[in-house]
C-alpha cells in the first residue's frame, strides 16, 4: 500500500508525521491549522508585493484593499497565535514551529502593511489571490462540514490522495492560466510583428492629410 501512495503524501508524512494523538487538545489540529494559515500568509504578502503578476486582473476592481490587508494581518496573527499552541501542547514540535516560522516571514515581509507599488499592464496574470480566497473559504466552509457530517465516519481530513486533489486544485486555478498565455504567445508575438496586407485595416494604409 504505502507504495501507492502519492511521493508528495509521503513527504508531509515524514516530516510532519508522527505516532502521538491528532484528537483535539492534543497539539496536531492547531499545528495543522497554523502551518495552513501561515503558508496562506507569506503567499498573500507575496501577492502584494507582486499584484500586477499574480492578481487576477478582471477582479481588482472590486477588491476591498482595505478589508484585504486587515485579512491578511489576522490570518498571519492566527498562525503565530495557533502555532504557539501546538508547539505548548505537542511532543513533537515541527507542525508548530513550521505554522511560527511561515507566520514571522510573513511577517518580515510586510505583512498586510505592503505597499501597493506595481506594473499593472502585465500581458498575463496568474491569478494567485483568487486561489488563496478560495481554498481560504472552502477550508473553512467544508472542512467543518466533512468532520460534522462525514460519509466515511473512519476517514480522516487528510484522506489518501489528499496532495493529488490539492495539487489539482491548484493547476485548475493558477497554471492553466499561465499555459494558456504559453499556447497563445507563439501567434501573439507574430501577430505583432509581421501583418499580411490583406489584413490590414483599410484606415491604417491610407494616406495621412498634410
Amino acid at each position: 500500500m504505502a507504495d501507492h501512495v502519492p511521493p508528495l503524501e509521503r513527504w508531509f508524512a515524514r516530516v510532519f508525521g508522527d505516532a502521538d494523538a491528532r484528537g483535539v487538545g492534543s497539539g496536531w489540529v492547531s499545528g495543522v491549522a497554523s502551518v495552513f494559515l501561515g503558508a496562506l500568509g507569506v503567499c498573500g504578502v507575496v501577492v502584494f508585493w507582486f499584484p500586477g503578476l499574480l492578481s487576477s486582473a478582471e477582479f481588482r476592481r472590486f477588491y476591498p484593499v482595505p478589508l484585504l490587508r486587515a485579512l491578511l494581518a489576522g490570518v498571519i496573527g492566527l498562525a503565530f497565535l495557533l502555532g504557539a499552541t501546538s508547539v505548548v501542547l505537542r511532543r513533537r514540535k515541527v507542525l508548530g514551529g513550521t505554522g511560527l516560522a511561515l507566520a514571522l516571514a510573513a511577517t518580515l515581509a510586510g505583512g498586510g502593511r505592503v505597499p501597493i507599488a506595481s506594473d499593472f499592464d502585465q500581458r498575463v496574470t496568474l491569478g494567485l489571490d483568487w486561489f488563496l480566497l478560495n481554498l481560504l473559504l472552502l477550508a473553512l466552509v467544508f472542512v467543518p462540514l466533512e468532520r460534522a457530517f462525514p460519509r466515511l465516519p473512519a476517514q480522516t481530513t487528510f484522506r489518501f490522495g489528499w496532495t493529488t486533489d490539492g495539487v489539482h486544485f491548484l493547476v485548475s486555478h493558477v497554471a492553466v492560466q499561465g499555459l494558456t498565455f504559453l499556447t497563445l504567445l507563439p501567434a501573439t508575438t507574430l501577430a505583432r510583428w509581421w501583418q499580411p496586407v490583406a489584413l490590414r485595416s483599410p484606415s491604417r494604409d491610407r494616406p495621412r492629410r498634410s
